[in-house]
């Protein structure tokens, strides 16, 4: 509720001054179906849907709506489980097409500079997403895939 909540405080002063930018954070996961996350998925596609909703409602008001829908950035969150114990800090848990938290950031404000709608990133993630809404079935097989791999590897624990 917290991006509800949010973005109705935000609406509530930007429509009176008449003009802002409400910037709204999702994930790839609102985007593509990962296997194996349906909650998480869900959540994150429901953020998407809310902003790109309102970013047709709200403009009347002078209000431009984003939404930031990142993949692989460099945080603790690949030490943090939301289910289970928290791991140990290891640079080999971040994934190799990680980018810095500062480096998204200075992506996230050119992309809201140039007033873009959907902020995807990093690169790779971008071009995955691309790849996606052009030919979903060209990413069905990958999904699959990595959807047997975690049943494998739940069957093996």
């Amino acid at each position: 509720m917290g991006v509800i909540h949010g973005t109705t405080l935000a609406f509530g002063l930007m429509k009176t001054q008449g003009y802002g930018h409400i910037i709204n954070i999702s994930s790839i996961a609102g985007l593509l179906p990962i296997p194996g996350q349906a909650l998480y998925n869900t959540t994150k596609y429901a953020v998407v849907g809310l902003t790109q909703s309102l970013q047709l409602e709200l403009r009347p008001y002078g209000i431009r709506l984003s939404v930031v829908c990142p993949g692989a950035i460099a945080t603790s969150i690949f030490y943090k489980p939301i289910i289970g114990k928290a791991a140990e800090p290891d640079p080999k848990r971040i994934p190799t097409e990680a980018i810095g938290p500062e480096l998204g950031a200075k992506e996230i404000l050119s992309s809201v500079a140039k007033a873009k709608e959907i902020i995807v990133l990093p690169f790779r993630d971008r071009m995955t997403y691309w790849i996606y809404r052009a030919a979903p079935h060209l990413l069905a097989r990958t999904f699959r895939k990595i959807n047997e791999k975690r049943r494998a590897q739940d069957t093996n624990q």
